[in-house]
């Protein structure tokens, strides 16, 4: 079944990989990956070859993670770093816009979680992809608990924060940073008129 891509995602094979790019993680796993507090995240698909290696922006999303549950350890961190609980974390973090740039340094396929700690599929077709530490069965802690083996764990290391929030919508996937900042700004012309 071929995948449906939506106008400003990332097409692998066929996007240009030079371009500006931005992944949406919503609050509080991307300011969890901004602070470095965590370098791992899962996803369902794995991320464009091209992309692999290469730094981009980080949108924290402003949308709800139902869908998401988080460790013991992440809970705790919250409260301590905060004094919040992580939903309410989610309120207080910005949202809604750029926070960060990373480095997507590797991905790889989740074999099992072992204490915490995403262990790689050696058999993963990512393996020629594995980066310094991100490799074989070395295991990065996640904060996310539940289905997590067989998904995708994507490393986004040497986080940059932004001075300020750059507001603009987020889009699904990995999509054009440039081209989502040309519609922000039409969209704000046309609020204007």
């Amino acid at each position: 079944m071929e995948r449906n891509y939506h106008a400003l995602e990332f097409i692998p094979r066929q996007s240009d990989p030079a371009r500006k790019w931005a992944l949406s993680v919503k609050q509080p796993l991307a300011g969890l990956i901004a602070t470095g507090r965590t370098q791992i995240i899962t996803k369902s698909a794995a991320p464009p070859p091209e992309l692999v290696g290469r730094r981009i922006a980080l949108h924290a999303g402003a949308g709800h993670v139902p869908y998401k549950a988080f460790s013991e350890h992440a809970r705790a961190w919250a409260e301590a770093a905060f004094g919040a609980d992580l939903p309410a974390l989610r309120h207080l973090l910005p949202h809604g816009g750029v926070i960060a740039t990373v480095e997507l340094e590797a991905a790889f396929r989740i074999g099992r979680v072992i204490d915490g700690r995403a262990m790689a599929n050696p058999l993963g077709k990512y393996a020629a992809h594995y980066a310094g530490r991100w490799h074989g069965h070395d295991g990065g802690r996640i904060f996310e608990q539940g289905e997590t083996e067989a998904r995708w764990a994507w490393a986004l290391t040497a986080p940059e924060l932004c001075r300020r929030t750059v507001p603009l919508r987020g889009y699904g996937g990995i999509f054009d940073l440039d081209r989502a900042r040309e519609l922000e700004a039409q969209a704000q012309q046309g609020d204007a008129a």
